[in-house]
């Protein structure tokens, strides 16, 4: 007995009911090419989503964070809030930039991988990891082939750094600050430095983080690299600057100093930051070439 063809108006209507019915097999949303993610929209994460906005004035960002709280400054600022947790596994991005601490998770390699699951293929990702990896404390001199730290908290920096491998630049960065953030404001704050007074600190200003990674995004270079501003400062120093700037001065009071066994910021000597590659591979340079100076200004 042969069989009876479906009228081909029927047979069409079948197939349009059965794709709308099969949503697991729609391929998924297209990324735009100048469009960003960045996880963790904190101090930093802000900063580097408004400098991509100047630069890239059409472009979509996203903003995921853990809770709302400040979803609503986000959106005064031009950007898409989320949270991490809703991010939609159908949609990319051609851009992926993580500056979530490791304070906030307890697997922070998979925190970074899961992601980096809203990268598009061949997109390019920035992590933002710290300089703190490194073993060196004998205040030589240090660029991305330095030994690494065999630290429970370097090795956790480290595993979230393997979760970007291939998949994007790693940068270390020096000690963050501005006029209000950083090693100084702690430590007037308290008025106690738990370290050596001549142990070197390696900084670097926000905005210059930021511009790092904004360039490290556009270079498309998928290595890691050293960011500091080159200069580091004793935290002697540190706090002399600080206390001799507009900012502090007519409140400030030079900390003591406390040198125990078990230094929690830092070692005896610390380290020196050699960020010639990024300068050279990136062609970033910081605004503010060094903390004092900075300071001295403000």
């Amino acid at each position: 007995m042969s069989r009876r063809r479906l009228p081909a108006a029927l047979l069409a209507a079948v197939t349009l009911w059965c794709t709308a019915r099969a949503p697991s097999m729609a391929p998924a949303m297209t990324a735009e090419p100048k469009d960003l993610l960045v996880v963790g929209a904190g101090v930093l994460g802000r900063r580097v989503a408004k400098l991509w906005r100047q630069e890239m004035p059409q472009a979509k960002v996203v903003a995921a964070t853990l809770t709302e709280a400040h979803h609503g400054e986000l959106r005064e600022e031009g950007l898409e809030p989320i949270l991490a947790s809703d991010l939609d596994k159908s949609r990319r991005f051609a851009q992926v930039v993580f500056c979530a601490p490791p304070s906030r998770s307890s697997d922070y390699g998979a925190a970074v991988a899961e992601a980096l699951a809203a990268l598009a293929e061949g997109g390019m990702a920035v992590f933002t990891s710290s300089a703190s990896v490194f073993a060196e404390d004998s205040g030589q001199t240090v660029d991305e082939s330095g030994a690494l730290s065999d630290s429970s908290s370097a090795q956790r920096m480290l595993s979230a750094e393997a979760a970007v491998a291939g998949k994007g630049a790693v940068l270390r960065l020096a000690g963050l600050y501005d006029l209000d953030r950083g090693p100084h404001s702690y430590w007037l704050k308290v008025g106690v430095v738990k370290g050596a007074p001549a142990g070197l600190i390696n900084l670097v200003h926000y905005d210059d983080a930021a511009s790092a990674v904004v360039k490290a995004l556009q270079a498309k270079i998928r290595e890691v690299f050293v960011v500091a501003d080159g200069q580091p400062l004793s935290r002697r120093e540190i706090c002399e600057a600080a206390v001799a700037s507009k900012r502090y001065g007519e409140k400030a009071t030079m900390p003591r100093f406390e040198a125990p066994a078990e230094l929690p910021m830092g070692g005896a000597n610390g380290k020196r930051l050699d960020a010639g590659k990024a300068r050279q591979q990136l062609g970033w340079q910081p605004r503010y070439a060094s903390f004092a100076e900075f300071m001295a200004a403000h």
